[in-house]
């Protein structure tokens, strides 16, 4: 399980205090940093999470594959970029429920949305851990929702834009 540290990611540490079998990488040197590093060793769960200030985008990008879901925590709303790189590679994705706005229809289907509660991302990753064909349908759902947003279809449409400019 991978995701970002930061002030609103104690419930999430929370709800990993109760899943033994899990273990977390969280990544951010945001000011919540060294306070999630004391509740982890506070919840007795500091030798299953490993705490990384930062991971370059290319290193983060080539190793989502080898997680097994993706909790965002979002406190601004929209659909964050760790959401689209998790989103390509077909990594399940576990997200606040937004109330700043709508929530984004790529999360709202294809994407288990929580209130940031540690007993609802308890009750998340308990069923996707529970239920390894769900994992992958989300997955692969999610994938195909922003196929449209890969790199190669963009590049086509600008080169078409500008070999009809030219």
């Amino acid at each position: 399980m991978l995701f970002r540290s930061g002030g609103g990611r104690r419930p999430v540490l929370h709800a990993v205090s109760k899943i033994p079998e899990l273990h977390c990488v969280l990544i951010g040197d945001g000011p919540y940093h060294e306070e999630l590093k004391r509740l982890a060793d506070e919840l007795g769960i500091a030798e299953r999470c490993e705490f990384m200030r930062s991971v370059a985008n290319e290193v983060l990008c080539r190793t989502l594959k080898d997680y097994d879901i993706l909790i965002s925590v979002n406190d601004v709303g929209g659909v964050s970029k760790v959401d689209l790189e998790a989103a390509h590679v077909g990594l399940p994705v576990i997200t606040n429920a937004h109330h700043i706005e709508r929530q984004p229809e790529v999360l709202e289907e294809n994407c288990l949305v929580v209130e940031a509660t540690p007993a609802a991302y308890e009750a998340a990753l308990r069923r996707l851990l529970a239920d390894e064909s769900l994992r992958a349908h989300l997955g692969s759902d999610l994938r195909r929702s922003v196929a449209h947003l890969r790199g190669e279809r963009s590049e086509a449409a600008y080169v078409s834009v500008y070999r009809s400019l030219l």
